[in-house]
């Protein structure tokens, strides 16, 4: 995953990680299954693109691979191929500075559990249940609210 950010002095950074990730079900890229990859770019001039196909895998891999090696010299062959020109470096953002949101799928003995997670206090962990509170004063996210449980 990378997304554009902005640091706290105002400067563009990019933040940069690579980990499974929940999307919803009618995104595009909720669709990628097997061995194929996809890259969903969201861009002001483009609008949304989905770049789809083999990749995951020793065969499509390397198939790909091969592929674009072939490209490559054919390319160098006749003498054409892009130019990229002159980019701007990019400024990665630290890995402690990006913030991101994760599922955790625990597998626990059949009987009551209690897990303990510590999360600073103006953090908006949801659903949560307050300290000392019932589970049936669970705190959902404002967007759910007044929506059947």
């Amino acid at each position: 995953m990378a997304e554009q950010t902005v640091d706290e002095d105002g400067r563009s950074q990019v933040g940069v990680r690579v980990h499974p990730t929940l999307v919803p079900l009618d995104h595009p890229l909720a669709s990628v299954n097997g061995s194929f990859n996809a890259v969903f770019v969201e861009g002001e001039a483009s609008g949304d693109l989905m770049l789809y196909g083999r990749g995951a895998g020793g065969r499509p891999s390397a198939s790909a691979v091969l592929g674009d090696l072939i490209d490559a010299a054919g390319n160098l062959h006749r003498g054409h191929g892009a130019v990229i020109g002159d980019l701007e470096p990019v400024r990665i953002a630290p890995i402690d500075d990006v913030t991101s949101a994760f599922y955790l799928n625990l597998e626990v003995d059949d009987r009551p559990v209690v897990i303990d997670f510590r999360v600073a206090a103006e953090e908006k962990v949801y659903p949560m249940v307050p300290s000392g509170a019932s589970n049936s004063e669970l705190v959902v996210p404002p967007s759910q609210q007044g929506q059947p449980r």
